[in-house]
């Protein structure tokens, strides 16, 4: 039946984003473990810093060339390289370039559809920013992309109350609507070929 269909399409659904959500846990740990080094050479910390912005800046080429696994590579280079500098000597800068790095990289999970991934950069972001203006509108585009308007709504929200000014949140919160509105017309056609005949007497 209808229903039976749509209730198994939604169980594939979310083991498809609990596969992709380990993944991307599995990654995360393995940058983490990467970043740490105890034959760190304090002399050589400029170095890593500069490796770590010019990686940043290849990986933001790529991406302007929609080589996108390539950017991706390159940010998680990039974020490996601050990592490293951060765990013996944290600064502001440093900070600053890290959360850059996982901002980049949600865009760049976004552009690849591996929105489990992108959301996990978002959700980091949002844990030491709020606010954060870009990990918003790329967490409520992720929601979006998975037909999650509930979760799409909560961030958009969040994301005007703090930046009311942004068009692009308004759009999105329009296209939102609109979507919602769709779904509710699809949803009342599937009830009512379910529901049909059910008051047919059978002789």
């Amino acid at each position: 039946s209808a229903y039976l269909s749509a209730a198994m399409s939604t169980a594939e659904q979310e083991k498809s984003l609990q596969k992709a959500e380990d993944k991307a846990m599995e990654e995360e740990k393995q940058l983490s473990d990467q970043g740490t080094d105890d034959e760190y050479d304090s002399e050589n910390e400029g170095g890593v810093v500069v490796s770590a912005m010019d990686l940043k800046e290849q990986a933001n080429e790529a991406f302007k060339k929609q080589d996108f696994p390539e950017a991706l590579r390159l940010w998680k280079a990039s974020l490996k390289a601050a990592l490293k500098v951060s765990i013996h000597s944290p600064s502001s800068d440093n900070w600053k370039l890290q959360l850059t790095c996982r901002l980049n990289m949600a865009q760049g999970y976004l552009s690849v559809k591996e929105y489990s991934s992108a959301l996990m950069q978002c959700d980091f972001v949002l844990n030491h920013e709020p606010e954060n203006q870009k990990a918003l509108y790329r967490k409520a585009s992720c929601h979006m992309a998975l037909q999650e308007y509930d979760a799409a709504r909560t961030a958009l929200e969040r994301l005007l109350h703090a930046h009311p000014s942004d068009k692009a949140a308004q759009q999105m919160l329009n296209e939102l609507q609109r979507e919602e509105k769709s779904q509710s017309k699809e949803e009342k056609k599937v009830y009512g070929k379910m529901f049909q005949g059910k008051g047919i007497v059978e002789e």
